[in-house]
């Protein structure tokens, strides 16, 4: 770690920032692996098959995912762009728990709608930070 000479707060090098960008670009790639398998669940809870309680659990999972890669892009100070990204994640994870509290059906089907906002969100996320971090790496 580097000491910034004006100040006695540490500074991250750009090897930890290079490590905190990786990992924000995986967190990125998981939210969209986990929403397939999550589409999935929600498939067959839908023709009976099971209950929506793997729905429920990996939805959370998601959240929490979220909040990680939004902590991930502030701690590697990934460009506002990512940063707002992610923090546009977290809110439509506490949308998506908001609609399905609603008892009205045609709030209820805005459900899907979201999902797929979360879906086109972090798959923008994890461009951007892919990009950065490409940028990162052949400056270093």
């Amino acid at each position: 770690m580097i000491v910034a000479a004006s100040t006695s707060v540490p500074v991250p090098s750009e090897a930890t920032l290079s490590v905190f960008a990786r990992f924000v670009v995986r967190a990125a790639a998981e939210a969209l692996a986990d929403f397939a398998v999550f589409a999935d669940f929600a498939g067959l809870a839908v023709f009976g098959v099971r209950s929506y309680d793997a729905h429920r659990g990996l939805g959370f999972v998601l959240g929490l995912i979220s909040l990680v890669l939004l902590a991930l892009a502030i701690g590697a100070k990934m460009p506002r762009s990512v940063t707002a990204l992610s923090t546009v994640l977290v809110a439509l994870n506490a949308f998506q728990i908001v609609l399905i509290q609603i008892d009205i059906a045609e709030v209820n089907a805005l459900h899907l709608v979201n999902a797929l906002a979360i879906a086109c969100v972090a798959n923008m996320d994890g461009h951007r930070a892919g990009r950065d971090l490409a940028a990162r790496l052949a400056t270093d």
